[in-house]
């Protein structure tokens, strides 16, 4: 639930919605308080052990079946300004019952991405024409793990729709496009990965072992796709990777509704398999810019 204001555990005046992502999804929360090892002279063992910046980072997997599922990842890879935007935070609570007892994880100040090197990876893809799939890391901060409900919190009834599938998308999955001669391929594709590394800048709360405030700093877009080898396209596009030409690509995820689009940049690399029966490749588009429509 986005929050009215930035870092405050949302708790709206009357019941509202959350909001639905997927009925199956895997959540890995890492609460860490980043310890840091004080050596004690002569001796084999520490002196103490101190905290540093607290950490919680939850890393969120799920397989969309509504538009719900997409707009979610959005939150991730849009650009700053976009709807949701990647800078509004939202507050988050997970249901973990423990014995007999019904507890609540609740996180405030949540937001997509990390801190740490290029940023944290979200990927959405699929393999083998199944079904599509989203993993994003969501860095945010402890409001409680307690006994409590979130106060009007209506959690919404699991979808019945089934999961967004690759054939969903109908026959010209992919798109590749030389910019630079203005001509379109459409390979056929047998599977995809787009990863969004969104970098995250935090500022240290003064007096305290915490963060005060977070936002998005940069995006990098990389996108691999799997081809049929045996595709009459393909040396065309072996040529744009070699020639260095301008590229937009587009993958369709459910025909007339969810569109990925990687657009400028350069396709970067083939990975060809020999030996053997080989029947596919991999290539890579490196992106300036990403839009998940």
């Amino acid at each position: 639930m986005e929050e009215v204001t930035r870092g405050t555990f949302q708790a709206p005046g009357a019941p509202a919605n959350t909001t639905y992502v997927a009925k199956h999804a895997v959540m890995t929360i890492n609460g860490n308080m980043n310890p840091l090892y004080a050596d004690a002279l002569g001796s084999e063992d520490v002196a103490a052990v101190l905290t540093q910046m607290k950490e919680v980072v939850l890393t969120l997997a799920y397989t969309p079946q509504t538009t719900e599922g997409i707009v979610f990842a959005k939150r991730g890879v849009n650009a700053i300004g976009g709807s949701p935007d990647p800078k509004t935070s939202f507050s988050s609570c997970f249901k973990l019952k423990i014995g007999t007892t019904q507890y609540y994880y609740k996180l405030k100040y949540c937001l997509v991405g990390s801190p740490y090197g290029n940023g944290g990876r979200i990927d959405l893809g699929f393999a083998a024409q199944g079904p599509w799939s989203i993993s994003m890391p969501i860095y945010a901060q402890l409001q409680a793990f307690d006994t409590s409900a979130p106060s009007n919190w209506t959690f919404i009834t699991p979808s019945t729709a089934d999961p967004l599938m690759s054939a969903d998308a109908g026959a010209n999955l992919l798109t590749i496009t030389d910019v630079d001669a203005s001509t379109s391929y459409t390979p056929k594709c047998l599977g995809a990965n787009i990863t969004v590394m969104r970098k995250l800048a935090l500022i240290p709360a003064g007096g305290t072992n915490d963060w005060t405030d977070a936002y998005p700093a940069g995006r990098r877009v990389l996108a691999r796709y799997m081809l049929a080898l045996d595709d009459t396209v393909n040396a065309s596009i072996h040529n744009m990777v070699f020639n260095a030409k301008n590229t937009t690509s587009v993958l369709t995820i459910k025909s007339a509704t969810h569109t990925a689009t990687c657009t400028g940049g350069k396709l970067v690399d083939i990975q060809l398999p020999f030996g053997g029966e080989v029947v596919d490749y991999t290539v890579g588009h490196a992106a300036e810019t990403f839009a998940l429509a």
